[in-house]
């Protein structure tokens, strides 16, 4: 109840910025225009926050967030920034987010891996990605990025994009002694999830849907997998 309160206040705080309009035109500034793209924000991913000083809080991380997203924008890229689900985030938020873990971690190549590549040519990835992703609030970034490099790897190959399942590797791929597995939610790293790939073959996302919960949380991994 005391969401959707707050929620009404939000409403008429934004009704209040257009009082000082004059017909079509903003008379006060950007702030204005601020104010209009955190209520959508706030409607477009469903925020409820507790109270005043929430919202103001949440307002302020707003702001700078819009101010970073202007920035990069105004750069000469190849990419466009927008708002996102993390628009009103903190940086402390932010960084207990990606607080992970990687203590006794040695990066290192398996013998079989393809030598490195020294005579580098321009390559256009974009026709092998298949647009932005979101994990949640699941520790998966590691499952994300080691299909992301497969499905690059496959368009190398076969010349077709591909979308592989993040949640097959959230899912199955946990086996091991801890700390020397991965984690589901809780982590992994690349590197185990690859050579799990090369036993296991792979699977493509319309045959495991990403849930962002892990063998912990009720999501074990299927029998009568579709393999790729």
């Amino acid at each position: 109840m005391k969401g959707i309160v707050f929620l009404a206040a939000a409403v008429a705080l934004f009704s209040a910025a257009y009082l000082v309009s004059s017909g079509n035109k903003i008379t006060s500034l950007e702030d204005n225009e601020d104010q209009k793209l955190f209520f959508n924000f706030i409607m477009d991913f469903n925020k409820n926050y507790n109270d005043n000083g929430e919202y103001h809080n949440r307002y302020s991380n707003f702001k700078k967030s819009l101010e970073t997203i202007r920035q990069l924008n105004n750069k000469q890229s190849t990419f466009v920034a927008g708002v996102n689900f993390f628009a009103d985030w903190s940086d402390k938020e932010f960084d207990e987010f990606n607080n992970l873990d990687v203590s006794g971690y040695e990066p290192k190549l398996p013998e079989n891996a393809a030598p490195v590549v020294t005579d580098h040519k321009a390559v256009d990835w974009r026709p092998s990605m298949n647009g932005v992703k979101d994990q949640g609030q699941c520790g998966s970034c590691w499952a994300f990025s080691t299909q992301g490099a497969a499905e690059g790897a496959y368009w190398v190959d076969k010349g077709t994009k591909v979308d592989f399942a993040e949640q097959y590797l959230v899912s199955c791929d946990h086996n091991g002694i801890f700390p020397f597995k991965n984690m589901g939610c809780s982590g992994g790293q690349m590197n185990r999830a690859f050579s799990f790939l090369t036993k296991n073959n792979n699977v493509y996302q319309p045959d495991y849907k990403y849930t962002a919960k892990d063998y912990t949380q009720g999501e074990e991994c299927k029998s009568g997998i579709v393999y790729a």
